[in-house]
């Protein structure tokens, strides 16, 4: 989970740079990234079944993460903290089926 944990204190520091120097700022802040050849071994994906331990996964497909910060990004006026995601992950049947998308062909316990 060193990833989340960098990106937000990240997050923090530029907040407070962007709140010092009146400059308006933008943070989109992503569910997981899913991509098209994302499998369950990769490193990105530790950490993912302890926040689903904790009752909720969020993940975003990268084209739809994409869409979404080109539209934030056409109006000049945008300001503030945007949190995207277009999957919630909260149920057992939700798990497995995102366990089937990272891992295609292995066989699935019970």
């Amino acid at each position: 989970m060193w990833y989340a944990l960098t990106k937000t204190v990240a997050e923090k520091t530029a907040w407070a740079l962007a709140m010092d120097r009146g400059v308006s700022m933008v943070s989109v802040n992503a569910g997981l990234v899913t991509i098209p050849d994302l499998s369950a071994t990769h490193p990105y994906l530790k950490g993912a079944a302890e926040m689903y331990e904790d009752g909720v996964l969020v993940t975003v497909d990268v084209d739809y993460l994409v869409d979404a910060h080109i539209r934030i990004f056409e109006k000049p006026a945008t300001y503030g903290r945007y949190i995207c995601f277009n999957r919630l992950i909260n149920r057992e049947e939700d798990a497995v089926k995102l366990a089937q998308l990272l891992t295609p062909t292995a066989a699935l316990p019970q």
